[in-house]
């Protein structure tokens, strides 16, 4: 059995933007210091959440950089290192792993849309070639390619393959991962508003989006799963989940930039071509933040 990377909540963090749309490091710093200081279990870099499909491969060294300082091997900070373009993808895990990184986090090619042999190869090749472990990241609605439970079963084979982001938001195609691979693989979840059914189901813990805010009420649902406390889990997910499913109103991290604006963490800038929250968004995730925390100004 292959150790775990992290067991617990792991945030994928936002990028911060200036104004102009440069990264705001400073802004970054204290996020990632205030994730550790705050007990997350692990840290994901400029991912999906961090928009990293437009940021340019020195500024997401420089991020994971600032990122292993602030960590200062507390918890464990993973880079996304993945990409379509099977070179990039290997040329960006190799510096990212070479710098210190706890693990990669390796999106599946979309667009060009591989056979299962060409996924095998993909992930193969990147984690031959790199000391830190592999996180396969799993995403069909975003890239188009859905790994099946016998290719799992044949990744899982790799030594240095450790485990698998979900972001399906299929609870059967987890249970039949898990069935393919035996323990070999760490499984997480890649969607809050699912954190409680994955960790019923095996998930070693989630990739949230929503403890870039919430940390401290995302980790009460791990902390009382794994204390036993079933019933005190479910009405901890239950309290957040109209603000998750705000949270992913639209394209994601488009609502959480807006959360992060309103807590302080944040400015509300987005690269091209997302853009701001519409009105209608705004308003239900306003919504839900009152009914979150009593009206209480956040």
């Amino acid at each position: 059995m292959k150790r775990s990377v992290f067991c617990g909540v792991a945030t994928a963090l936002i990028t911060p933007f200036k104004n102009d749309a440069s990264v705001d490091y400073k802004a970054y710093r204290k996020l990632v210091k205030e994730q550790v200081d705050g007990g997350a279990d692990a840290l994901v870099t400029f991912g999906t959440t961090g928009e990293g499909s437009t940021l340019s491969v020195s500024e997401k060294l420089s991020l994971l950089e600032v990122a292993l300082g602030e960590a200062d091997g507390k918890v464990p900070v993973i880079a996304a290192s993945g990409s379509n373009d099977y070179y990039k993808a290997l040329s960006l895990s190799k510096a990212a792993a070479k710098m210190g990184a706890s693990a990669l986090l390796v999106v599946t090619p979309y667009y060009n849309k591989t056979s299962d042999n060409g996924l095998i190869r993909h992930f193969f090749n990147i984690a031959d070639a790199v000391s830190a472990p592999v996180i396969i990241y799993d995403v069909p609605p975003r890239t188009g390619v859905k790994i099946s439970a016998e290719t799992y079963k044949k990744l899982a084979l790799h030594e240095n393959i450790a485990g698998s982001k979900k972001a399906d938001g299929d609870i059967g195609a987890l249970m039949e991962a898990q069935a393919a691979t035996g323990e070999e693989l760490s499984f997480y979840c890649g969607c809050d508003e699912l954190f409680l059914p994955f960790l019923s189901c095996g998930a070693k813990g989630c990739v949230s989006v929503l403890s870039n805010v919430y940390l401290k009420q995302t980790k009460r649902i791990y902390e009382l799963y794994k204390a036993g406390d079933n019933g005190g889990a479910y009405n901890a997910q239950i309290s957040v989940y109209g603000l998750i499913r705000a949270l992913f109103a639209e394209t994601n991290p488009i609502p959480v930039k807006y959360l992060a604006k309103k807590c302080g963490i944040a400015k509300n800038v987005l690269r091209p071509p997302l853009c701001k929250l519409s009105y209608k968004a705004r308003r239900l995730l306003d919504k839900e933040i009152d009914l979150f925390t009593g009206g209480e100004k956040v």
